[in-house]
């Protein structure tokens, strides 16, 4: 088996390294569950669910290196993105609201990939108020600062029980991007618009959909799914799903030539952004099986590319010929 280099020789070396099986964001030194405030070991928690689509290989990196261009490591991963923030009582008992999530990120994917145009507001069966609460532990299990902000323990509040405090807005809209992001705890305005997010701002994005916790004042033009909070848990509402209303897909968490900018506190640095494919001996399987297919059924041996990213983080095509 030969690879394509980089100076367009063939060569047996392979031009990435193996994945890590385990590798899992963690926090530094702080060993209290970022959920129930107790020391009781952390789980193994996928942000955001398997359920959701969050279980290929991947590699990610720090967003925050991509916008300061500060050195940075790529990470390839199996198995999707990892934390080890929360114990596993708590990470268990977020079971049926993460299932209400992953229903309704099942029905607007079918949505957008439906070969059917459709063209104007949709309404999308959802058991809302579980979303919300799924949401928001995800949320809270992203942070690896050991600083929490003031938004944590608002959170923690309403998932045990409390009203939601007002001040607490998580907006949701069609995501057109193919990486996931999650980042917390940041602001961002408009300098040529005028137009800012008041308050603090965190996002979890991934196709096909984008949440924003806003701790602060709600935005005019996106859906919320706070409206729901007192509702009954299991109760479905038609949730409004209209790829009109979805911004850029960088936006919020990323600076651009429109005039957006970004300050983030203490847990920004900690942003992540992920794409998914094949790395280390999972890439191997799945060229030898892909070539494998082709020579069976068209009887010639033709080179095959594959995307891949090296150490620093740049895309690169693999051309592999057997």
């Amino acid at each position: 088996m030969h690879y394509l280099q980089a100076d367009g020789t063939l060569s047996g070396r392979k031009p990435y390294r193996e994945v890590p099986q385990k590798f899992i964001l963690r926090k530094p030194a702080d060993q209290r569950c970022n959920r129930c405030m107790n020391e009781r070991g952390f789980s193994d928690d996928h942000i955001p669910p398997r359920s959701c689509g969050n279980a290929r290989n991947v590699a990610y990196r720090r967003l925050y290196a991509d916008e300061m261009s500060a050195p940075q490591a790529q990470m390839p991963s199996a198995n999707g993105i990892r934390y080890a923030t929360v114990c596993e009582r708590c990470n268990n008992g977020r079971g049926p609201d993460d299932a209400a999530a992953a229903e309704f990120v099942e029905r607007v994917r079918a949505i957008e990939r439906s070969p059917v145009h459709l063209s104007g507001a949709l309404r999308v069966p959802a058991r809302a108020n579980q979303i919300l609460r799924a949401v928001l532990g995800w949320f809270l299990a992203a942070r690896l600062d050991e600083r929490e902000s003031a938004t944590d323990a608002l959170l923690r509040a309403y998932l045990d029980g409390d009203v939601l405090d007002q001040r607490i807005v998580v907006h949701f809209w069609p995501y057109s991007g193919e990486e996931t992001i999650i980042a917390r705890d940041f602001t961002s305005f408009n300098v040529y618009e005028g137009t800012a997010i008041r308050g603090t701002a965190s996002v979890i994005k991934f196709p096909p959909i984008a949440v924003m916790l806003v701790h602060g004042e709600p935005l005019e033009r996106f859906p919320r799914l706070d409206l729901h909070s007192g509702g009954a848990r299991a109760f479905e509402v038609l949730l409004p799903w209209d790829r009109a209303t979805a911004p850029a897909a960088h936006w919020p968490e990323r600076p651009d030539e429109t005039g957006n900018v970004v300050m983030g506190g203490a847990e920004f640095i900690n942003a992540v952004s992920s794409f998914s494919g094949f790395f280390g001996k999972a890439m191997m399987d799945e060229q030898r099986r892909r070539a494998a297919t082709v020579h069976a059924s068209r009887g010639m041996n033709r080179p095959q590319r594959y995307a891949f990213f090296t150490d620093d983080g740049t895309k690169r095509e693999l051309y592999f010929v057997r």
